[in-house]
Order: structure tokens, then C-alpha cells, then sequence
């Protein structure tokens, strides 16, 4: 955010160039790997390469390497203009449609082939379920282009349908999209405390005896501990359904409301 908000005086079309190069070029790089004490890794790892940079009394956890996140941000800001100024509907939905279709067959190809856009390359497996599993398992830490390919062009399909004539209720959706900052830290603070009060109910172990340092891999966690998958979607929708009243209220605060703070949340 901070570098787009000095990028944004460049103007729109640039900035979606430049974006556009970060998304499909930064995994050119792939093969630059920086392990601790070599020179630069702490600034690598911020930039690009992900992980964890550990200090004498710290530990920096980068999930989100700059400039892969700045790439898909700029985008973004590039293309924010087809909704708000006035785009004619018809157009807009030809852009979503046919940027959604090309994301999708771009990023089938380049999967396929297995040569560029992701460090983690698929395989054939032992069926065609678990094939598939690994021809989609695509690297989000830092985010590969292949993933962005396959996550956005998905999404510029559903703002497509979204623009069509439907009885589709996307009032709920619009909501989260009003207020996604405080959705985001509201539901992730939310799953981790209840992820603590399962591990604490189904271990029997007290607060105090979970280790939960991440320099030390979260040793204190017994191993296979958790819920199947099923039960994670569960979670998920749960989370979501208790979320929305409170986004839905937050999102009329907001919307009533001048505050200078309420532009950053």
C-alpha cells in the first residue's frame, strides 16, 4: 500500500503495466533461493522469497513477499477505472469475461507444460483425483503466477456473472466487499481462537503448556491433531455466517459515518 501510493502519481495505465510485469515475471526467479547467512537473505526474503528471518531476540515471519503481492495490487489499481467511471456494462462484462477466460487457459497451459509460473511442479499420482490434487496445488507463499492465474481468473468469472441479470442474491457478498480489511482481521483472529479452544478441549493440556513459538516449528503441538476436512468447511461457513452481522453493521457505521480512521478499516 505504500508503494502504490506513491506509484499512483505515475497514473493508471503505467501502473498496470508495471504490475503486470511483477505478476509474470517475478517467478523468473524462482531458482534464486537464499538460504540464512548468505548475503542478502533478510532483504530476499522480504522481497521475493518468503519464509522466516530469525534475529538474536526476533523472529520475522514473511508470508506475503513483497513484490509478487505489489504485482496483483497494481493490477488491481490499474483496472479499478472499469468500475468507476462509468464503464458501460456491456463492455465491462466483455473485459471480465474474456480476461476470466484467458487467466483460466493461461494458467492450464502453463501448468500443463510444467516449466514456468509455479516453484512446486505437479506429477502424476497414484489416480486421477489425487493427479488433479497435484496439478492444482500451487504455491501461494510466496504467491506463484500460476496461482494468481487460477484464483483471479475464477474471480473476474464471478464479477462477470455478478454483472448479469439474476436472481442471485449478492447483497451478502457486497457487504464483505464494503469492508474486506475488517472482515479479514475480524475472521482470522476469530479462527485462531477457536482453533486454540479445540486444541486446548481435545488435548486436555492447559494454555500454558501449548508452545506455540514460531522459531521452534509450534514443537508443542501434538502431532495429528485437528478435524477432517469436512468439518473445516464447517468451520469456515460458521466463521463466515457469524462474521456477517457484524461486517453488516460495521459496513452502516462506515457508510453513516466521516471518521478519517474508517478509510483504513
Amino acid at each position: 500500500m505504500v508503494v502504490l501510493s506513491a506509484l499512483i502519481h505515475l497514473g493508471e495505465r503505467p501502473v498496470l503495466i508495471i504490475g503486470l510485469i511483477l505478476v509474470f515475471g517475478h517467478n523468473a526467479f524462482d531458482g534464486m533461493r537464499l538460504q540464512p547467512g548468505d548475503s542478502g537473505f533478510a532483504l530476499w526474503t522480504f522481497l521475493n522469497q518468503a519464509g522466516a528471518v530469525v534475529s538474536a531476540d526476533h523472529v520475522f515471519a514473511v508470508s506475503y513477499a513483497l513484490i509478487p503481492w505489489l504485482g496483483i495490487m497494481l493490477v488491481g489499481y490499474g483496472i479499478a477505472h472499469w468500475f468507476t467511471r462509468g464503464f458501460d456494462s456491456k463492455v465491462r462484462t466483455t473485459y471480465l469475461l474474456r480476461v476470466g477466460l484467458l487467466s483460466i487457459v493461461l494458467f492450464i497451459a502453463l501448468r500443463f507444460l510444467n516449466v514456468y509460473g509455479d516453484p512446486a511442479p505437479w506429477a502424476p499420482q497414484k489416480n486421477a483425483v489425487f493427479t488433479l490434487m497435484s496439478f492444482l496445488n500451487c504455491t501461494k507463499y510466496p504467491v506463484s503466477l500460476l496461482y494468481t492465474l487460477m484464483t483471479l481468473g475464477l474471480t473476474f468469472l464471478l464479477l462477470w456473472l455478478m454483472e448479469k441479470p439474476t436472481e442471485l442474491n449478492v447483497k451478502p457478498l457486497i457487504v464483505f466487499g464494503r469492508v474486506p480489511l475488517f472482515y479479514f482481521i475480524l475472521h482470522f483472529y476469530l479462527a485462531h481462537f477457536l482453533a486454540l479452544i479445540l486444541l486446548l478441549i481435545t488435548t486436555g493440556q492447559s494454555f500454558g503448556e501449548i508452545d506455540l513459538h514460531f522459531s521452534k516449528g509450534f514443537g508443542g503441538i501434538p502431532p495429528n491433531t485437528g478435524v477432517s476436512l469436512p468439518w473445516v468447511y464447517v468451520a469456515w461457513i460458521g466463521i463466515v455466517l457469524v462474521c456477517y452481522p457484524i461486517c453488516k453493521k460495521y459496513n452502516e457505521f462506515k457508510s453513516t459515518h466521516n471518521y478519517w480512521w474508517l478509510s483504513y478499516l
